[in-house]
């Protein structure tokens, strides 16, 4: 046998008992050692991941409450801290005279609900007057600032009164009104400028323009 692959199988000899020494080392006497630091590893990655979405859901917080804060500070419509039917029938007045002759209706309460989250009245309203006096009277409690609710409404047309040319044309309505009251002082004040525009004028669908030309 020559001296080089004496040499050889020497060092293949070696080497195996290295690899065999250090094979039982790592995974019988070291074992339990290992097991601990894998252990720790993945304790430690897990916490990196709830570290990281911890991290991803402040900034969605962030995006949501920055969100909510501009429609706080932009809300056009504001709640009352308190209500009566008093205080409601003045303020369907004063909305009906916005832009024209007061709006002609009745007027009662026809429930509340103290219980609820916020606070409820409802009220009636029932009347004959023209449809662009009625039109004007929905399309500022729409607008202005006080959070009323229109629960249900019906219109018919309806002869409202006579004078030289005859007959008054115009519809009768009966409609009910929810308002909101009772939060906080905060939700009584609106941040965004109130510019109300003039309402466009309407045509009553119920007397369309075809038969002013009719007999």
């Amino acid at each position: 046998m020559s001296n080089a692959l004496r040499s050889t199988i020497v060092i293949g000899a070696i080497w195996l008992v290295l690899l065999l020494v250090g094979g039982w080392y790592v995974y019988y006497d070291q074992a339990d050692q290992l097991r601990a630091l894998r252990m720790e590893n993945k304790k430690a990655l897990e916490a990196y991941n709830k570290m990281q979405a911890k991290v991803d859901s402040r900034g969605e917080v962030r995006a949501t409450l920055a969100k909510l804060t501009d429609q706080w500070y932009q809300r056009k419509k504001v709640i009352p801290v308190t209500d009566d039917a008093r205080t409601s029938y003045n303020y369907f007045n004063w909305i009906s005279q916005q832009s024209g002759p007061m709006l002609m209706f009745d007027f009662m309460m026809l429930s509340e609900a103290p219980e609820e989250s916020p606070p409820s009245r409802t009220y009636r309203l029932r009347g004959e007057d023209t449809f662009e006096n009625l039109f004007d009277f929905i399309y500022y409690l729409e607008h202005e600032p006080l959070l009323y609710k229109i629960e249900q409404i019906s219109i018919d047309s309806a002869t409202i009164g006579k004078n030289d040319e005859g007959d008054v044309r115009g519809v009768r309505f009966d409609m009910q009104i929810k308002v909101y009251y009772g939060t906080s002082a905060s939700l009584d004040q609106s941040f965004s400028p109130r510019v109300v525009q003039t309402p466009p004028k309407q045509i009553d669908p119920f007397y369309p323009l075809i038969l002013d030309k009719l007999p």
